[in-house]
């Protein structure tokens, strides 16, 4: 569960990794850093891995190097050897998590359960998180350093900055994060710091820019500044232009 990394890096700058093109300006000056998604391919320090995705267990950039604590949505955790090594144990797991899917038949790689809420502790040091449901409004009264849910809208790296604020991040600096590639889909080329597999480019939309905007403004209204690194979309007034 998300809580028991509550106050882990109190103090700490906390650099959140997205994989838009800007990522190239992390040079590992924070004290730790959250990789989200595709940014795992990055070859530079990281210390976390964060996916939302809800199938994120079929993506190839779901593995990680050796000695990554994953923090995985709870739909994809069931699948993830690391959090669950036992493979009798896994089997039972997915398949009970499977039984409560909604029966999709046109595309089952796309079916998920985001209620399902069964899952076991998973071998240390790694975590999952459970998603919330909650109206934009409604955030204020939600993030917190002590909440127990994520909230999700603004792309996995809006979740990777509430896991920073409430590791107890004394600041927190996303890298990666420009929101400026808003094609409709199918999008072709993408905006990546490095070349995507076939069926894994992705876009970012107007609601997830001002859904990250928000967080980020919660956030620095509880007193932890958020600097957003590179030219981005963002309208956050802590921009750091390299």
């Amino acid at each position: 569960m998300i809580h028991e990394f509550l106050a882990r890096h109190s103090g700490s700058k906390i650099a959140v990794l997205g994989s838009a093109p800007t990522l190239e300006l992390y040079h590992e000056q924070e004290d730790l850093a959250i990789a989200v998604n595709g940014a795992s391919q990055i070859d530079r320090r990281y210390d976390y891995f964060l996916t939302g995705h809800q199938t994120s267990h079929l993506k190839s950039w779901f593995r990680t190097r050796e000695g990554i604590t994953r923090i995985i949505n709870s739909m994809s955790a069931v699948y993830d050897p690391q959090l669950y090594p036992d493979d009798e144990a896994r089997e039972q797991l997915i398949k009970k998590y499977e039984e409560s899917m909604p029966f999709l038949p046109s595309n089952p790689d796309l079916r998920f359960n985001k209620y399902f809420r069964e899952l076991p502790q998973p071998a240390k040091p790694h975590g999952f998180f459970y998603y919330g449901d909650a109206l934009k409004r409604e955030l204020p009264g939600l993030i917190s350093r002590e909440q127990t849910q994520l909230y999700s809208g603004g792309t996995s790296a809006s979740l990777a900055v509430q896991v920073a604020h409430i590791m107890g991040a004394g600041e927190i600096h996303v890298y990666g994060c420009a929101f400026d590639n808003d094609s409709p889909l199918p999008y072709k080329g993408g905006r990546y710091f490095y070349k995507p597999k076939e069926g894994e480019r992705g876009h970012t939309d107007e609601y997830q820019r001002r859904f990250m905007d928000c967080i980020i403004g919660i956030i620095e209204q509880q007193g932890t500044p958020v600097f957003v690194h590179g030219p981005s979309r963002l309208e956050h007034p802590r921009r750091l232009e390299e």
